[in-house]
């Protein structure tokens, strides 16, 4: 009976960070709508299909299929961010393998509201996701830090490989280690079946994938290679004060990012050594991977990528272990302190108090990033033109977009057009980008929109055109054709078309 009920209250516990995960972002998403980041765009904008270069499948099908069952783009916003609450069960479940329930509440807590995680678990990024999958792969492949063939581990760790590629890194480890159990138990030819059976357990997500991209793309390791010929990311250098500086900089984003609570992080350590005399398997692996990314991103990545904070997430994320082993310590002293209506379990209502203060201000903190990307220009007016078009585009009508692109890679579509497209229900079928519009000469393009019924066209701020398409569209903004109903910061306005007539003149693009 008495296990029944930890079990029940463990359960409890459970419900009640995931839940606690689930509604804030929820207010989250309600309060500031818009979209922000640079991938999270990308895989809102080609929602139509899971396959796009190096990109992992997991989230991206959890985006396209969200989106043919709702057709709505809020409510794939809504599947990343419960996904990203429910990611803390399985930060929950390792921590309990390592500690006591508490100890495991407290880090659950800790890890829904990370400030980082949220602002990734708002927008389609995959990294939240990930730790979830990773942290509950591995408390399902180790019982009581020791290695068990357990097939939800196997399932879990394999959709983890599926969801970003660091999970591969350990996939050698979790084989030796494994192999090690199957060892003792199997001989001869059973021993052998037992060898593959691990293998295609641990490594069912990479073959799937590979598989996968020699289906797609004609082959196995086509990820590898989708920027002219050369492998992702991989720039080996040497750089010993650029190595330093990113070090630094990554230890400031955890601290910001994962909040100055990381600062309980060195007595959580403290505590943690002074009670145990060496880290378990289950420890060493979490703590590896976070020293094999800082070392991958240190001297592995291009400097393209030496700025973008959320490769942090990982890092944090064993950081936070101890830092829930801190905030333990700290309860403790405070209960040992100040005995103030002393509870089941010796904590106080002053640490119970103390607790709940935490979580108020991890909450306030958490919603000040996400406050200010929605009020970025390129986020907040791009929503609105989105909105905008969703409400007022009917389904026999069209809208084009006319932005600066890429002139080197003019078969990419504009920023502001990706950012639009990616924030409307209506998608590419209903809102074009003149960049992509392959027409020249003006009657042409004329009889084009005529035949496309285009009623809107968006011009997103001022630059010089050098395609036929984005000079007549910007043409038929200056007669008296068009008329402006919404302007926007940078000189982004909306126009409506009153129609297309072939007969009327105005400039020459040509």
């Amino acid at each position: 009976m008495k296990l029944k009920n930890i079990n029940r209250y463990n359960l409890l516990d459970v419900i009640f960070i995931m839940l606690l995960g689930v509604i804030y972002r929820v207010v989250l998403l309600l309060i500031f709508p818009a979209l922000y980041g640079g991938d999270s765009v990308g895989r809102l904008f080609y929602r139509d299909s899971i396959f796009f270069y190096h990109w992992l499948p997991l989230t991206q099908s959890v985006i396209v299929l969200t989106f043919k069952l709702t057709k709505s783009v809020f409510a794939v916003r809504i599947a990343i961010a419960v996904a990203g609450a429910l990611a803390a069960w399985g930060f929950y479940a390792f921590l309990r393998l390592l500690a006591p329930k508490r100890v495991a509440f407290i880090g659950g807590i800790i890890f829904t509201l990370c400030p980082l995680y949220i602002y990734l678990s708002l927008v389609p990024y995959q990294e939240v996701i990930f730790l979830g999958l990773f942290y509950g792969g591995l408390a399902f492949l180790f019982k009581r830090g020791e290695a068990s063939g357990s097939n939800w581990g196997y399932l879990l760790y394999g959709l983890a490989c599926l969801t970003r590629y660091e999970a591969w890194f350990l996939l050698p480890i979790l084989f030796l280690v494994n192999i090690k159990r199957v060892w003792k138990s199997k001989e001869g030819i059973y021993l052998l079946i037992a060898m593959l059976q691990l293998l295609f357990a641990l490594g069912w997500g990479p073959m799937l994938w590979m598989i996968l991209n020699e289906i797609h793309w004609g082959s196995f390791t086509a990820f590898l290679f989708h920027r002219e010929g050369s492998a992702y990311v991989g720039q080996p250098h040497l750089d010993i004060l650029g190595s330093f500086t990113y070090l630094g900089r990554m230890v400031f984003w955890i601290f910001k990012y994962g909040s100055p609570l990381v600062l309980l992080a060195l007595p959580g350590f403290y505590a943690y050594r002074k009670n145990t005399k060496k880290f378990p398997l289950l420890l060493q692996l979490a703590m590896f991977l976070g020293l094999l990314v800082l070392i991958f991103l240190t001297f592995f990545v291009g400097p393209e990528f030496s700025h973008i904070h959320r490769f942090a997430a990982i890092p944090l994320s064993v950081v936070l272990i101890f830092t829930a082993f801190g905030m333990e310590y700290v309860m403790q002293r405070i209960n040992q302190r100040w005995q103030i209506g002393g509870m089941q379990g010796g904590i106080s209502k002053l640490a119970i108090g103390f607790t709940i203060s935490i979580v108020a201000i991890l909450m306030l903190y958490s919603a000040i990033p996400i406050a200010r990307a929605n009020q970025m220009p390129e986020s907040a007016v791009t929503y609105k033109i989105a909105k905008f078009l969703d409400n007022h585009l009917q389904p026999n009508e069209k809208a084009v977009v006319v932005a600066e692109g890429f002139q080197e890679h003019p078969e990419v579509a504009p920023m502001p057009y990706q950012r639009i497209g990616a924030q409307s229900n209506l998608g590419s079928q209903q809102i074009l980008s003149s960049g992509l519009i392959d027409l020249k000469g003006r009657m042409t393009l004329q009889q084009f929109a005529k035949e496309q019924n285009i009623k809107y066209v968006v011009i997103c701020s001022n630059f010089e055109p050098w395609l036929h398409s984005d000079q007549f569209f910007i043409e038929i903004t200056k007669s008296t054709r068009a008329v402006p109903l919404k302007i926007f910061p940078d000189s982004t306005i909306i126009y409506l078309i009153k129609g297309w007539n072939l007969n009327y003149q105005y400039g020459s693009p040509n």
